[in-house]
């Protein structure tokens, strides 16, 4: 069994105060550190398990039912990369890096920077769409990173999740729930 490290964001915990620490420690959170920060709670953990994603399905299982009303929004990781980040990975200067996304160097087309969290200053792009394209579209041998690709993805579910309890409207309610139940199918179909 490995050691995989990661951090959950969870909201609805109030404040992690000293009782709610408690309770995470008697449900086996003794591998993790609590704190806030811009106003989540979180708790990075370094947890034993077969394998990552199964590991953090069952430490987010677990938080929820130690800290009822508690939510898993997010799971911080490596899936998003600025352009230095991306440099680093792929072994170009950030310089090369940044013609390929102005489209000024190489077959054009790199990923858009992911809009919800860039800011004018900082872009920050998704690492799983980056390395397919380098793969694709320049040949090059980018190491595959199923990690961030996983991140990616169970982030997008714990968003909707998360938003989607908190529509008023049963239609609408009801729209995203078809939608989450024909994904299911693709995926059990994988």
């Amino acid at each position: 069994m490995d050691i995989h490290e990661f951090t959950l964001y969870l909201r609805g915990a109030g404040s992690l105060d000293d009782a709610a620490v408690e309770r995470l420690y008697r449900a086996g959170f003794d591998d993790a550190s609590f704190g806030s920060v811009n106003g989540l709670d979180y708790a990075m953990l370094h947890r034993r398990g077969s394998s990552f994603g199964r590991t953090v399905i069952d430490a987010i299982r677990s938080l929820e039912r130690a800290l009822p009303g508690a939510t898993v929004v997010a799971i911080a990781g490596d899936e998003l990369v600025s352009a230095s980040e991306i440099a680093a990975r792929t072994g170009r200067t950030r310089e090369s890096v940044r013609l390929l996304i102005g489209g000024r160097r190489g077959p054009g087309g790199f990923p858009p920077a992911a809009s919800w969290v860039s800011t004018r200053r900082t872009r920050l792009y998704d690492w799983s769409e980056v390395a397919s394209w380098f793969r694709s579209e320049l040949g090059e041998d980018v190491p595959e990173d199923e990690r961030a690709a996983f991140i990616a993805a169970l982030n997008g579910a714990l968003t909707v999740r998360h938003r989607a309890a908190r529509l008023d409207r049963s239609s609408d309610r009801e729209a995203v729930a078809e939608i989450l139940r024909e994904d299911a199918e693709l995926l059990a179909r994988g």
